[in-house]
């Protein structure tokens, strides 16, 4: 088993990049639920080290040849990294598929999401990729295929949460107007009543 030792590394992006054939979108991709990063991900998972306990001389030679590319890949080209992932995936056997990231593309696709208002080409698109999302087959390499392709579902959902806060912003607002205008009439009635009180306190005297 090896990483290819004998392409240069330009030549090994390029061919994941000529499969993968997608601008994927960092959103999804770029960080999982406790905000580590998919380059610190494969340092943390792609170390020899990791392969030594259970030794497996073919696995520390690849993850030795992978994570000295990794050393030399800039942590923000996208597209390396996710070269450099799929390659784990296939050499190391290592799942990358992360269970936020997931779960939130899962929902993104779901396509009861996009039948109020009724959407046909929505519909269309998210049943074709949550279907693909849930095959049992399903790996890295098909995973951003299917992010890479979800990118007007993922825009639809944004200005959705984007309405949303802003409504939810409005009536925060609005609640909290409607608080101080009863604290107001509160303090009217008290002074009100502390008044009438005084009034009918001279009443009797008088």
């Amino acid at each position: 088993m090896s990483i290819g030792n004998d392409k240069p590394q330009s030549t090994q992006n390029e061919t994941v990049s000529k499969e993968l054939s997608v601008q994927q979108p960092t959103k999804l991709i770029g960080y999982d639920k406790h905000g580590e990063s998919m380059y610190n991900r494969l340092q943390r998972l792609c170390h020899p080290k990791n392969f030594v306990d259970n030794y497996d001389k073919e696995k520390v030679d690849a993850a030795n040849v992978l994570y000295t590319k990794l050393l030399n890949t800039n942590r923000d080209d996208i597209n390396a990294v996710v070269g450099l992932v799929v390659m784990a995936e296939k050499e190391l056997n290592t799942n990358f598929l992360d269970e936020y990231q997931f779960d939130r593309l899962k929902n993104i696709l779901n396509p009861k999401n996009y039948m109020e208002p009724y959407d046909a080409s929505s519909i269309a698109l998210s049943n074709e990729l949550y279907s693909q999302l849930m095959q049992p087959d399903l790996n890295y390499t098909k995973y951003v295929q299917i992010i890479s392709k979800s990118e007007p579902l993922l825009q639809i959902m944004e200005e959705r949460e984007k309405k949303q806060k802003e409504q939810e912003k409005q009536d925060k607002i609005l609640e909290e107007k409607d608080e101080k205008i009863g604290v107001v009439v509160s303090v009217i009635i008290l002074l009100i009543v502390i008044i009438l009180g005084i009034l009918g306190h001279f009443r009797i005297i008088s």
